[in-house]
């Protein structure tokens, strides 16, 4: 594909949209045959189907290889296929609610994809008379001018777009109430403005920060998703996936850092909600109908047990955790009040040591100076002798003798220990039917009785969880309930119907490569 080529199509998909402007400016006050499509709520006029005969025949005169997606053909039955050939994708009047009513915010969105690609967007509101345009790789336009968006960060700053749809069951419409009651308490404001091409570009413009909505189809935000993504914005899928155009939902944020964001917050939503809101919106219904059942009290008790198991196995863990680190402190304190109690003894022990040594040296002293001074004959050697018995009631001698006494009372008090301990083994190894067997036989049932309590509370909450997945399961496969879709997905492919699931995602309803066809593919 050539610049040169890119560049014609531009040029000629301007033209065509100019002449469909017209019209739709002339239809825009005129009194209008409405027709519904889907729902109450989703409209139809004379003018879209012109509109997008006006632009399907412009461009196949140009371009007859070319393939085309078309709202209103597809309403009508039309067969359309998504390959990787050049194809048309058109929205011929982009809030037609807003048209009827008279809302200026209206929106011909046209793309042009290309190995399923978007290479070429424009989205052109005729009644403000605003253009919003973008190639591939050349940045996004309003009038001529480029745009950008505002690069916003935090989410409680955001000014959030978002859309209830046309779907108008009241699971379903729950549901998206509770989902956006849940993301205006986390923002700045959130408004509902009814065109998802226009919406798309208000974020690229910067004039909002964020849209997200489930339920649009592939014509809706092809146009608008080039526009914002050359703009500088990050668009993706609600759940975090990259975006594909046929999942029927979109996200797109002024910044990665506010998407991801706002992830988080439906995520959160979608799991309580899956869990939750409907067993207590079901089991409402059935009360407000007065058939109410003992199978949606089961459902409302088991949900309600479950919790509350969850919240104790979280308890017990944090109280097991809190008295695990409680006894290694008491043993770490025990340990080092030993350590220092063993230190004490042996700072003690070498004082004592160097008492004696000193005392020895004192005396091998005392010793050599008497013998230094009467010399070495029987005579003098018995006067030594005297001359110590003589002193014996010195200061020095009765140090040594206090020394020496000490160190035998000491030994005979560690003897007498040693037997003591060797008698009381004996004793406590001759009566074994006794205080320790019943001691050892109390520690043992209080340390069983505290594991099986503990299997018990995790089994309880194995239990718990298993039939938390079960409720899960039966709300997705169940026909009796809004998310019940797969049974009887078929049928309502016959019927040429939206399946949804009860968060709002519909489940987009074609085949590879045709759309409008009877095959489930591409479920979230």
């Amino acid at each position: 594909m050539t610049q040169h080529d890119i560049d014609l199509y531009y040029r000629t998909i301007l033209d065509g949209i100019g002449t469909a402007g017209k019209l739709v400016r002339e239809g825009f006050t005129a009194t209008k045959q409405v027709k519904t499509k889907e729902g109450a709520a989703d409209l139809l006029t004379e003018y879209d189907q012109r509109v997008e005969e006006i632009l399907i025949d412009r461009l196949r005169e140009s371009f007859p290889a070319h393939k085309f997606i078309g709202e209103e053909s597809t309403a009508l039955g039309t067969k359309s296929s998504f390959t990787d050939d050049p194809t048309w994708i058109i929205d011929p009047i982009d809030g037609t609610t807003n048209f009827v009513h008279g809302f200026p915010f209206i929106a011909i969105s046209v793309a042009l994809a290309i190995s399923k690609q978007v290479v070429l967007g424009i989205v052109y509101n005729p009644i403000t008379d605003q253009l919003y345009s973008a190639i591939r790789g050349r940045g996004a336009f309003r009038n001529g001018q480029i745009i950008k968006c505002s690069g916003q960060k935090s989410l409680s700053l955001s000014q959030i777009l978002g859309e209830y749809g046309p779907n108008r069951d009241p699971a379903i419409l729950d549901t998206k109430c509770k989902t956006l009651e849940t993301i205006v308490e986390k923002v700045h404001s959130i408004r509902a403005m009814g065109s998802a091409a226009l919406n798309l570009c208000l974020v690229a413009e910067g004039s909002c920060d964020a849209y997200f909505e489930y339920g649009v189809h592939i014509w809706d935000y092809a146009a608008g998703d080039l526009i914002a993504r050359e703009a500088g914005a990050y668009t993706c899928d609600p759940s975090g996936a990259p975006l594909n155009l046929i999942h029927r939902r979109v996200l797109c944020a002024a910044t990665k850092e506010l998407a991801e964001q706002m992830i988080k917050l439906y995520l959160i939503f979608a799991i309580i909600s899956i869990t939750i809101s409907f067993v207590v919106s079901d089991s409402c219904r059935d009360q407000s109908n007065g058939t109410s059942t003992i199978k949606t009290w089961i459902i409302v008790i088991s949900v309600v047990g479950g919790v509350v198991l969850i919240g104790i196995i979280a308890v017990v863990c944090c109280i097991c955790k809190k008295c695990k680190a409680h006894s290694m402190a008491s043993e770490r304190k025990r340990d080092a009040e030993n350590d220092q109690r063993m230190e004490e003894r042996r700072v003690a022990a070498e004082n004592r040591s160097a008492e004696r040594l000193r005392a020895a040296d004192a005396v091998r002293m005392k010793y050599g100076i008497l013998k230094e001074k009467y010399g070495g004959n029987d005579y003098e050697l018995h006067f030594i002798v005297k001359q110590f018995h003589s002193q014996w009631r010195s200061s020095l001698f009765r140090n040594i003798a206090f020394i020496n006494q000490r160190r035998l009372a000491t030994s005979a008090q560690e003897k007498k220990t040693s037997k003591s301990k060797q008698h009381n083994t004996l004793v406590e190894s001759k009566t074994t039917d006794t205080h320790g067997e019943v001691a050892t036989f109390t520690e043992k049932a209080q340390q069983a009785a505290k594991d099986t309590g503990y299997s018990l509370v995790v089994v309880a909450g194995v239990a718990a969880l298993g039939g938390l997945c079960y409720l899960v399961l039966h709300e997705l496969y169940s026909r009796e309930t809004p998310n019940g879709i797969y049974k009887e997905a078929s049928k309502m492919c016959l019927a040429n119907t939206d399946v949804q699931d009860a968060l709002g995602t519909p489940i987009m309803v074609h085949t590879t490569p045709q759309i409008g066809s009877m095959r489930i593919n591409n479920v979230r």
